[in-house]
């Protein structure tokens, strides 16, 4: 037999030019080449030398394919880089030239500004909600809007079989309808719409992720693998799992294995079993995020049958919460994307490098002033490295997943015991705060006061307003802590924990106020965008155009935006939604892409130029629909956060200073903040807005041209407060109503109504907005719960320990005590009795001192039955 002559470098070329039409330079060529010799050791060790010369050349030519698809994603990638890179050097432009310092500048690109300048609130962490908003209310929207009997069943057993089940069809060859429940089949139907939006959307940005058909989405619980173990883990799924699409063409139950160490090791730990680059003291530059969603490993089961019975036993709660838990991870990282690129930390450090060398290159700077704001500019160990971190979720990530379950146990048990009246401070503060946030864009504050109560008196909406509420992303969060809040562990004491904190936010009204009041809110906003949407740009009112130049809507987009066809309610009211912006005709875009297509146009050459100019012109619309459909998304989070305020990226920034959980610092900052998210987030939106976010070219003249809504605000929050007090009061007995013309009752309603912060919490009232103490306020309410029962625990010792002390402790710290509705029942009929019981006397001084310092007296009996 002839001996085969060996594949010439010649004849590599060929093939490879022959695979990618003649595309690859002469260095992707190159790169082919240098692969020859290792591909041809391999295929030569695995098939011997019959044949090596066809399977040679058929695996050059795959390899020439796969270089010719990255190189076409990385030119791609870098244009999508060079685009990104230029808005956002325009954006700390205005930042600067607006009076920010570059610190600054680089900061509200991450966590937004409450400067009023161009573009001040347009920042990854605003994109991240938006996007959180659009695939998860999206996603609610089309599940619940139409069946809204599914918020009842959707802990049924059989139900999530069978969701799973029919997406487990949803594949070429796949039978949809197979289980009979049409139920599972439209809430199949809608989780992989809304999970393919998720995956277009990421790729569009700069990924390659490939359709994954029949999939469901999967949670895996890290406590039960580690009490389970590694290898009794991988014997518990290896049977389970579709080896094949999970791990490859060549996979066997031994490199699957292998596989799967190294998927429990970062399951458990969030660390790689192999050692990085890092590790080995190498250099490695940061990964993409584009490139590690291509990468990150996707187990596939045998069927719905054994992915159900996997997450019985290592996962956690059902369905419907690994669904949502999938979308909230994906807007993540999409937000991030769509903000900084495929490569968000590269690009981060590479604008703080500029911006370090325009400081040095400023003559203007005397050198102190210049090294510090040098020094701000690093990225490890500064306010933009936090706030990298918490963007990105690593403060999030615990270190020891443990001790930071039991570490959140305890400030849950303090929950229990310390927030059961939550929802008095909330109920008459919330609405002024939101009547401000529709001052401040225009919209008039007793217009939206009455508007927001309103809202509140028609309770959750349903129908057509419950769409526009989902649709903003709001009015859903009561289900939503429903499907995952009591989903985690509960064989356990912690996971017993987790579960009654929701239920008492949930038994004291909190979950329904907060769902009412944001959804109110989102459809106030919503409208107030319909309502101006026969004004022009020059004709709309000033404060208006001012939020909206804030978020990034420019004349060109409101010119977009107010033509979407408008939703109309149950009674007329008309608004705009996300999705309305995002539904017009093609030509709308025109005028957003008009000059990027006419460049492109005059670089285009050949005969096939129409039809790439066609192919750019649709390119160019789809990103430019998505924009405005985004910008309206982020509009309305926005307005909503400053209407009922929740912790944003700022506010989490500020409050852990890039800690994680389970690590000393990472508890510390956690017990000490634990209970200050509202003050955190008051001070930094609401105060921070009022001072410094009105329209002006420099801090003093937009704190100038503000002060009607800071006195509109102070005097409303001072009011709210005042009738929080006289509520809290009546609900201990008390009466009459405090003067409200003596300044410690002024001071004390300020706090109360959060005006006062912090610093008013501990220098002026007895107790802060949820009823702590000044130890409380100082150090958390945890630590001050623990304070108080050490002491005890050491006076029990030593034998000083009074019976009221004991008693005290324990009311103080009881689960569920002082719940609202609850408490002075519990003290008429059980504590007032023990109180007298263990220290005569105690009710009669208590009386006696309430009429010394606030004038009054208890309207309940005060009688007992220890007389």
């Amino acid at each position: 037999m002839a001996r085969m002559k060996p594949v010439t470098r010649a004849a590599c070329i060929a093939a490879a030019r022959a695979v990618t039409g003649d595309k690859l330079n002469e260095w992707e060529l190159n790169r082919v080449l240098d692969r020859v010799d290792e591909v041809r050791a391999k295929l030569g060790a695995e098939t011997g030398a019959a044949g090596l010369n066809d399977k040679l050349e058929n695996a050059i030519r795959e390899e020439a394919e796969g270089i010719r698809i990255e190189a076409a994603r990385q030119r791609r990638n870098a244009a999508l880089t060079i685009l990104k890179r230029d808005r956002l050097d325009n954006q700390i432009a205005t930042m600067v030239g607006g009076g920010m310092n570059r610190p600054q500048a680089v900061l509200s690109l991450l966590e937004g500004s409450q400067q009023g300048i161009e573009m001040g609130r347009f920042s990854a962490g605003a994109v991240v909600k938006s996007w959180d908003n659009r695939l998860t209310g999206g996603l609610m929207a089309e599940v619940f809007e139409a069946r809204p009997h599914l918020a009842d069943i959707i802990d049924d057993d059989t139900l999530n079989l069978d969701i799973r089940r029919e997406m487990h069809e949803l594949r070429d060859g796949g039978t949809p309808g197979i289980t009979g429940n049409d139920d599972a089949v439209h809430i199949a139907r809608g989780f992989a719409a809304w999970a393919e939006l998720a995956r277009k959307s990421a790729n569009r940005l700069g990924a390659v992720i490939g359709k994954l058909e029949g999939w469901a989405p999967q949670i895996h619980d890290a406590v039960k693998l580690i009490k389970a173990g590694q290898d009794k883990w991988i014997d518990a799924i290896l049977p389970r799992l579709d080896l094949t699409r999970s791990f490859g063409k060549d996979a066997t139950p031994e490199s699957a294995r292998t596989a799967l160490a190294d998927i429990y090791r970062t399951i458990t730990t969030g660390v790689a079993r192999a050692p990085n680059a890092a590790a080995k003291g190498e250099h490695q530059g940061p990964s993409r995020i584009a490139r590690r969603l291509e990468h990150e490993r996707e187990l596939h089961f045998i069927d719905a049958a054994a992915q159900h019975e996997y997450q019985g036993q290592f996962g956690y709660g059902n369905i419907f919460a690994a669904m949502i838990l999938h979308q909230r991870r994906a807007a993540a990282v999409i937000g991030q994307m769509d903000v900084f690129g495929p490569n968000p930390e590269v690009m981060i450090r590479s604008l703080l490098e500029a911006q370090k060398r325009a400081l040095r290159d400023d003559p203007a700077l005397d050198p102190a002033r210049r090294e510090k704001l040098v020094k701000r500019l690093d990225f490890d160990g500064s306010a933009i490295g936090d706030a990298y971190k918490e963007l990105t979720g690593v403060t999030r990530q615990a270190v020891n997943i443990t001790a930071a379950r039991w570490f959140a146990g305890m400030r849950n048990f303090t929950m229990l015991s310390k927030y059961g009246s939550a929802i008095i401070s909330a109920v008459p503060t919330d609405p002024v705060m939101a009547a401000a946030a529709g001052m401040f864009r225009g919209s008039g504050f007793f217009r939206t006061f009455t508007r927001q109560i309103a809202g509140f008196l028609d309770g959750r909406p349903k129908g057509e307003r419950q769409q526009v509420a989902f649709l903003a992303g709001e009015g859903y969060q009561g289900l939503i802590e429903h499907i995952l809040g009591t989903q985690h562990t509960l064989d356990g004491p912690v996971g017993y924990l987790s579960k009654m904190t929701t239920a008492l936010f949930k038994w004291q009204g909190a979950q329904w106020w907060d769902d009412v009041l944001r959804a109110t809110a989102a459809r106030i906003v919503s409208a107030d965008l319909a309502l101006h949407a026969h004004r022009a740009w020059g004709e709309l009112p000033p404060r208006f155009a001012h939020v909206l130049g804030l978020n990034g809507i420019t004349a060109e987009k409101w010119e977009i935006i107010r033509t979407s066809v408008q939703r109309l309610d149950e009674g007329g009211t008309a608004y705009i939604t996300p999705d309305r912006a995002g539904a017009l005709a093609d030509d709308a875009y025109l005028p957003l892409i008009a000059d990027r297509l006419k460049a492109i146009a005059e670089r285009m050459r050949g005969p096939d130029k129409d039809v790439k100019i066609a192919a750019a012109r649709a390119r160019l619309i789809a990103e430019a629909r998505d924009e405005v459909l985004m910008d309206v998304q982020r509009f309305i989070a926005d307005e909503v956060d400053y209407a009922h305020m929740r912790p944003d990226a700022a506010s989490r920034r500020l409050a852990l200073q890039g800690t994680r959980a389970g690590t000393r610092a990472g508890e510390v900052m956690r017990f000490i903040t634990s209970g200050r998210s509202f003050m955190i987030a008051f001070t930094n939106r609401a105060l921070g807005r009022a001072f410094f976010g009105g329209a002006g070219a420099t801090r003093g003249q937009r704190a100038a041209g503000n002060w009607r809504h800071i006195g509109t605000l102070t005097a409303g929050l001072l009011l709210g407060g005042y009738a929080a007090l006289t509520m809290k009061d009546v609900l201990k007995g008390r009466w009459p109503p405090r003067d409200p013309g003596d300044p410690a009752t002024i001071l004390a309603a300020l706090v109360q109504g959060g005006g006062a912060g912090i610093f008013g919490d501990f220098l002026f009232a007895d107790v802060s907005r949820f009823g702590n103490t000044v130890l409380d306020t100082a150090a958390g309410p945890a630590i001050g719960s623990a304070s108080q029962l050490l002491q005890v625990i050491l006076k029990v010792s030593h034998g000083d320990a009074k019976a009221a002390d004991v008693l005290n402790a324990v009311i103080n710290n009881a689960p569920f005590a002082n719940i609202w509705w609850g408490r002075q029942a519990f003290d008429v009929l059980v504590l007032n009795s023990l109180r007298e019981f263990v220290t005569p006397g105690t009710l009669r001084r208590q009386e006696q001192s309430m009429k010394r310092i606030y004038d009054q007296r208890f309207y309940l009996p005060r009688e007992t039955i220890f007389k």
